[in-house]
């Protein structure tokens, strides 16, 4: 489950840039943030891996989106990503 959010995050980091003046990449990060609470407070597998599908959808819509991030959204993601990372280990 683990690597699975890892490679996420290359996509999520990708889709960080500004696009008709409003930032993309602040959205996605906000998404994922909500996305890393509803797998913390998973209590099971089923549910992680209910919470991955979302994961997947968002990394779809994400790769449409690509552009360069702010130093400031990357330290914002890297944040909810170690935290994610966190939370995944309890469904290895």
């Amino acid at each position: 489950m683990k690597k699975l959010f890892i490679v996420s995050a290359f996509v999520f980091l990708a889709a960080c840039g500004k696009k008709g003046g409003e930032s993309a990449g602040d959205k996605i990060i906000t998404e994922y943030g909500v996305l890393k609470d509803k797998l913390c407070a998973c209590a099971d597998k089923a549910c992680a891996d209910k919470v991955k599908a979302e994961s997947d959808a968002l990394e779809e819509r994400a790769g449409k989106e690509i552009g360069k991030p702010t130093k400031d959204q990357e330290a914002r993601f890297e944040k909810i990503e170690n935290e994610v990372n966190a939370c995944a280990k309890k469904f290895e």
